[in-house]
């Protein structure tokens, strides 16, 4: 416990004292190899509450657009137009001080790898982004926010009605990564299961990109089963805050594909993703219809962002979850921006719920 928080008191410190030049991405050189620094803070303050509660919560917190990291990464010339890679990159919680998105988390949660790199793409093992979660962030006009994004939250936060059985990153994995040909890449990442006479219990997953000009798409799907799926956690994937499948049994397996595409008009970037996410249980089966739709709208000095999400719940469960979400966006160059957005999420078995906050960012 003791070597982990140096680790991170080092990590941290090293980031923040050479951002201090002024610099979005800090580099230094080790003999040939070549390291970077980086990562984000991000706290808000305001109200939170959640479908079905009581009351809601005044609260400070951590991650009210991006979840808040520090990481470093290296690079190593080696031969024949081969480089050798790294990272190590952990989630932080500056509203208190600490590492992880929860207590508990993953010390290196967000990814921890190392690979080779050429002209015919990358391949890394150890803990690598999973490949249906970037798509999800890139497709929806609130990006990666675990507070207001109704895409995240309907695919990743929610308990029973956001219920990705998996975190955003796969320990165990080897991830492959294409170059980009004419606009188009991709990935594939496997992560084992590491059970005894289990070999079948792992995941899988792929995502293709494709940009041209202002218009994007993507195509990602991912299969996880039983013995390889994440334990429910507060933030990161599980089965998350409001609950579990513990009406209709114990997690078997879970598949699901998701298509996204978003067209630039220069006045307003618009969104939209359909999912599909079939889950067997011991006790039945959920299988979900989510449909997801946002824009956001540059102004002189920032972005105005409004999105919306709807997943019908069908099979042995019977439901539907509304959400909606507008806020603004307040940059000050690259590195610092304020914000400001309110949420209204409603699951039709449940109380409705509104969560508002305003918050800030800082980039290196």
């Amino acid at each position: 416990m003791r070597r982990n928080t140096k680790l991170a008191t080092t990590l941290g410190a090293s980031a923040l004292l050479l951002a201090s030049a002024g610099t979005s991405a800090v580099e230094m050189e080790m003999g040939k190899a070549k390291l970077s620094f980086y990562g984000e803070l991000d706290v808000w303050a305001g109200s939170v509450e959640n479908p079905g509660s009581a009351d809601s919560t005044l609260k400070l917190d951590s991650g009210g657009m991006n979840t808040s990291f520090a990481g470093m990464s290296g690079t190593m010339p080696l031969m024949d137009g081969l480089t050798g890679v790294a990272a190590l990159e952990m989630f932080l919680r500056p509203d208190v001080g600490d590492n992880g998105r929860f207590n508990g988390d993953t010390f290196f949660a967000r990814s921890a790898y190392v690979g080779l790199q050429g002209k015919y793409g990358k391949v890394t093992a150890g803990r690598n982004t999973a490949p249906y979660y970037l798509p999800n962030v890139f497709f929806n006009s609130f990006g990666g926010s675990f507070a207001f994004s109704p895409t995240i939250l309907h695919t990743y936060s929610g308990g029973l009605f956001g219920p990705v059985a998996g975190d955003s990153g796969w320990s165990n994995s080897i991830a492959y990564y294409s170059p980009s040909v004419n606009g188009l890449r991709g990935s594939v990442v496997y992560a084992f299961g590491e059970q005894p006479g289990e070999s079948g219990d792992n995941k899988m997953g792929f995502h293709l990109l494709y940009n041209t000009g202002g218009f994007g798409m993507t195509l990602s799907g991912y299969q996880v089963d039983a013995g390889a799926a994440t334990a429910p956690n507060a933030n990161g994937g599980g089965l998350g805050p409001l609950g579990s499948f513990s009406g209709l049994g114990v997690l078997e397996d879970q598949m699901a594909m998701m298509f996204g595409a978003s067209y630039d008009f220069g006045a307003a970037k618009i969104f939209g993703q359909y999912q599909y996410m079939e889950t067997e249980l011991t006790g039945g089966d959920a299988d979900i219809d989510t449909f997801t739709a946002g824009v956001r709208v540059p102004t002189p000095s920032g972005a105005v962002k409004v999105a919306y999400g709807m997943s019908d719940f069908g099979d042995d469960m019977d439901d539907e979850r509304n959400t909606t979400t507008v806020g603004y966006d307040h940059y000050f160059g690259g590195n610092f921006d304020l914000y400001a957005a309110v949420m209204h999420d409603e699951i039709k078995s449940l109380e409705s719920s509104m969560t508002y906050g305003v918050g800030a960012r800082f980039r290196w």
